[in-house]
């Protein structure tokens, strides 16, 4: 297979080795300005990456030019340069000795007045992917240096080819890392404390509310609970008591955790319930208990209409008798209490150490009584 690279493996597998390393995109740009010369010799070498759906650069590496050419061919030279009209028309490999009619080569010396006559024959290669241009790689040599061979511009037509698979690899890193990042600082504003787990149970994520915790220990030990209750049952959500302190009245902490099964992993939540409601578990007819704890299996309103046989506005209809008696507003409450009364721990004090649940209101337990939304995943916390 022909590629055109007039050099040793060695020095072709130390450029791919350092191209594809690259973790950014500066990085990526920076390894390939680094070994390209010693590929294809060149007076000038430019990297050009266009912001997206445009041809406005947004990072520009050069050099053997100076400021002025760049701004000059940014302001006056893009627009006219027959080489570019063409890259970016075909997305192809384009060389001013090989592929340029007469008129256009009488375009093209225009570089060479704008560079002091360091630019007087030059390649260009696209940095493209999935059909979308996202820069350029140029290479220039005086007039009076020797032509560009086609052997040259294969060589930089593979070059731009591993640049581009490359960059957009390290492109989809970096947006990783920064909805990684906005979502990581998203969970940390928020009181409640929240884990992501695998479906084991090792943990991969806790914001700063449950990394700040007293009972940390308390937490990863119902995590691991949840993670053995839904891998058991298969469940669709799994709610643990863990104790957080001894004594006659110890408290207790309610964990609730939603397996992610594309991830093959879960999420974790350490809330507080209403006082007392545990306690209320009795008034609840034998119907009711029975909703109450598909509520806590994470069933959604239909799933619990065809297990009870009923229709699910009589599902409807009995949780709104449950949340009533139990004065809870949300699914998430519910299950707490249904799991705190199975454990046997009926204090008074139990999940004092968190911040409780939204208040009661007509809107709140009327929201949490309805689906809980289209994806039988979903669950109101």
């Amino acid at each position: 297979m022909g590629t055109g690279l007039r050099h040793d493996d060695r020095a072709l597998e130390t450029f791919l080795y350092a191209l594809h390393s690259g973790t950014s995109v500066r990085e990526v740009q920076a390894n390939c300005a680094r070994f390209a010369n010693d590929l294809i010799p060149a007076e000038a070498y430019g990297w050009y990456q266009f912001k997206r759906e445009t041809i406005e650069p947004e990072i520009i590496s050069a050099r053997g030019v100076s400021d002025r050419f760049l701004s000059l061919y940014e302001s006056q030279g893009r627009s006219r340069d027959p080489i570019f009209s063409r890259l970016a028309s075909r997305l192809t490999t384009v060389s001013s000795d090989h592929h340029l009619n007469n008129c256009e080569r009488r375009s093209f010396m225009f570089q060479g007045e704008i560079s002091s006559g360091r630019i007087g024959r030059a390649i260009q290669a696209p940095l493209a992917v999935a059909g979308e241009l996202l820069g350029s790689i140029n290479i220039a040599r005086r007039a009076d240096a020797p032509t560009f061979r086609l052997d040259d511009v294969k060589s930089l037509d593979l070059i731009a080819r591993h640049a581009s698979v490359a960059l957009a690899r390290a492109q989809r890193e970096q947006e990783l890392d920064r909805r990684c990042t906005i979502f990581e600082a998203s969970l940390d504003v928020l009181d409640l404390p929240c884990v992501l787990t695998t479906a084991d149970g090792d943990i991969l994520f806790a914001n700063r509310a449950a990394r700040g915790a007293a009972f940390a220990q308390k937490l990863i030990d119902g995590i691991r609970k949840t993670a053995d209750a839904l891998a058991a049952d298969h469940r669709r959500v799994a709610t643990v008591l863990v104790q957080a302190s001894e004594g006659p009245s110890p408290e207790c902490l309610a964990v609730r955790s939603i397996p992610l099964d594309d991830a093959r992993a879960m999420v974790s939540f350490l809330y507080a319930a209403p006082d007392e409601t545990a306690s209320a578990l009795p008034t609840l007819t034998k119907r009711e208990r029975e909703i109450a704890n598909f509520v806590m299996r994470g069933f959604s309103n239909a799933d619990i209409a065809l297990a009870a046989s009923v229709s699910r506005n009589t599902v409807k209809q009995h949780l709104k008798h449950v949340f009533d008696k139990l004065q809870v507003s949300s699914r998430a409450e519910l299950a707490a209490a249904v799991a705190h009364a199975e454990n046997g721990v009926m204090t008074r004090d139990c999940f004092k150490l968190l911040p409780t649940m939204p208040s009661q209101d007509d809107r709140v337990a009327d929201q949490a009584v309805d689906e809980p939304g289209p994806s039988r995943h979903r669950t109101h916390l």
